[in-house]
């Protein structure tokens, strides 16, 4: 697979987890956590899908060519593995939902990143809010945590992207 085809396949499989998460947190309350930016264009997607739920960014640096920057209220700004640590603190209420695709090519390099938000998230996500990922949190430590319910995704290629569901 080229890597064009990589990305398409994995974007495709971005937004159908995106958009399936808006029926699977429809009861859950809070906002939605964001990590990553980029350019902004799954934020914007992210905004889009949830138009009534504030959503908070994780980035490490804003890049000049966003696409759509969030309010600084909502800005996490540093590296992840610190500013994660303190979020629970800045945020009015735990999130429904969060969402990482970290634009890695070696999806490797993401699992310490990913380690850091899974060892957090429990801290800041509601009761049945969910972690949708491009990488597997079984990559971290060998099993899916207990904290952790994957759910089945039919709709996407089998590995190529997941949700987890908060206990």
């Amino acid at each position: 697979m080229s890597y064009l085809d990589n990305f398409i396949t994995r974007m495709m499989a971005q937004r159908t987890c995106i958009d399936l998460s808006r029926d699977l947190i429809r009861d859950v309350e809070g906002p939605i956590l964001e990590f990553g930016l980029g350019h902004g264009r799954t934020y914007d997607h992210i905004l889009q899908t949830f138009p009534d739920r504030d959503v908070y960014v994780f980035e490490k640096v804003v890049s000049p060519n966003v696409f759509v920057r969030p309010p600084e209220a909502l800005l996490f700004e540093g590296d992840i593995h610190e500013t994660v640590k303190t979020a629970a603190a800045r945020l009015p209420r735990k999130a429904a939902m969060a969402h990482s695709d970290l634009g890695l090519r070696d999806r490797d390099g993401a699992v310490p990143i990913v380690a850091s938000i899974i060892e957090y998230l429990p801290g800041l996500i509601a009761p049945g809010g969910l972690y949708i990922s491009n990488t597997d949190i079984s990559l971290v430590h060998g099993k899916v945590p207990p904290a952790y319910t994957e759910l089945d995704t039919p709709e996407v290629p089998k590995g190529r992207y997941f949700i987890y569901r908060l206990a």
